[in-house]
């Protein structure tokens, strides 16, 4: 992804105009420019400072190049001009705007560099090599280590090459062939930082691309990672490779069947099954997230959704009888083909269990112990269109739902439990035990 096969297919979806280098997107250039304008402050600190430091150090050799009034003036432009806007500028990195106003801020100084520059070229006995020399470091740190984009880079360039014409046709004694030289030397110069600033700005903005692209990518993968994980544990195994196993003392575990799934899907096509089944588990699956439970999985036609973990929760027991009261109202209006109503079975137990991942290609988030075999036990022991729970659900939510006791079932491997009917929660005013009982019978 890092290859520069990923910046050919950035390039090829998102687009560059070729002269402004800017993308078509208005939305995606604005976001480039504020990340452009973060990455190149320290750049932008380092060649100020660099030019502040070289600027003193040619300041050293002023009084060998010019003498009387032309000292003067180059010491009044050194240290009174270019080098406070030197410094200025440097200062201005550190506020809070410099990110923003960052292509401003070197246009300006490199501006007032350059002017500086092409006054030296209008004293009289200063050697033409001298100005050259602060040009040739000028170009580098202006148009590729302050990190100038291409349109201000186009201002500054037109701005130098204007500045020094106009010092070399008005400066004394440069005529002819000197100030054809001179003329090309300036404008090869300014115009080879253009080109470098150019082919800056096309690679940073293909490196933004392919950031984009991987940063869409990771998004992806951690959205795929969060429909099988809970985010909690999808955090622990990008983390940690090794085995995630926690035990919890108390968790509530809710399984759902349709009922009557097996001769139903016989008379059904494939593509009317797996729909039906689609339109079912979207609408738990959302009702699972409405609650803040977890579904753990789907098995044909059972879901199976948890409470109480990955974190804790003190009303599990509360939340996971509410999904299951709405699990059977929310499909209302499915049907079979032939039209007979879609209903389920839904059995609920809680107590203790143990979770972890397992798997190492497709790897699961699963439950185990007796409550998850407790709660299949009432699932599949229950009636259509009925939730049936344990004496320890009835025990939890005594005060604030009703119950029907529906009397023991044997359960494998325990033996005879009391089961209950969850009918309503104890604020309804209509008793949903009628319907309960009857659909299954």
């Amino acid at each position: 992804m890092n290859g520069p096969n990923s910046g050919l297919r950035a390039l090829a979806k998102h687009g560059m105009h070729p002269l402004t280098l800017r993308f078509p997107s208005p939305g995606l250039e604005e976001e480039f420019k504020a990340d452009y304008g973060r990455q190149s402050i320290p750049q932008l600190r380092a060649a100020l400072l660099a030019g502040a430091v070289f600027w003193c150090m040619f300041g050293l050799l002023d009084s060998h190049v010019a003498g009387g009034g032309d000292l003067v003036w180059l010491r009044i432009m050194r240290y009174g001009i270019v080098f406070p806007a030197l410094l200025a500028g440097f200062w201005l990195t550190f506020r809070s705007f410099a990110a923003r106003m960052q292509q401003w801020l070197v246009l300006t100084v490199a501006a007032v560099v350059f002017a500086g520059l092409a006054s030296v070229v209008a004293r009289e006995g200063i050697p033409g090599e001298y100005p050259r020399a602060g040009l040739m470091l000028a170009v580098p740190l202006a148009f590729a280590f302050a990190r100038l984009r291409v349109p201000y880079a186009a201002a500054v360039a037109i701005f130098a090459v204007a500045s020094y014409e106009f010092a070399l046709v008005s400066g004394p004694g440069m005529r002819g062939f000197d100030l054809f030289y001179e003329s090309m030397f300036v404008t090869a110069s300014v115009g080879s930082g253009l080109l470098i600033a150019y082919a800056l700005e096309r690679g940073v903005r293909v490196e933004f691309l392919q950031r984009q692209e991987i940063a869409a990518e990771r998004a992806r993968s951690d959205g795929l990672l969060l429909n099988i994980l809970p985010a909690p544990i999808a955090e622990r195994l990008k983390a940690d490779s090794g085995i995630i196993a926690d035990g919890f003392a108390e968790v509530t575990v809710l399984f759902a069947d349709i009922a009557r799934f097996t001769p139903n899907s016989a008379r059904t096509t494939p593509l009317q099954l797996v729909s039906i089944l689609d339109g079912v588990f979207t609408r738990f699956d959302a009702l699972a997230d409405r609650h803040g439970l977890e579904k753990i999985k789907t098995i044909g036609d059972a879901y199976m959704v948890v409470g109480g973990l990955p974190g804790a929760s003190g009303d599990h027991v509360h939340a996971v009888a509410e999904m299951a009261l709405e699990m059977r109202e929310c499909l209302e209006g499915l049907a079979w083909p032939d039209g007979e109503p879609i209903d389920i079975r839904i059995g609920i137990a809680t107590g203790a269990a143990v979770a972890g991942v397992i798997g190492r290609r497709k790897f699961a988030y699963d439950l185990w112990g007796d409550t998850v075999n407790m709660a299949a036990r009432m699932e599949s022991h229950g009636l259509p269109g009925a939730i049936q729970v344990t004496g320890a659900v009835r025990d939890a939510l005594a005060a604030t739902h009703r119950f029907e006791p529906r009397g023991e079932i044997e359960v494998k491997g325990i033996g005879p439990v009391a089961t209950y009917l969850l009918v309503g929660d104890s604020e309804s005013t209509e008793s949903r035990a009628g319907y309960a009982v009857t659909a299954g019978r």
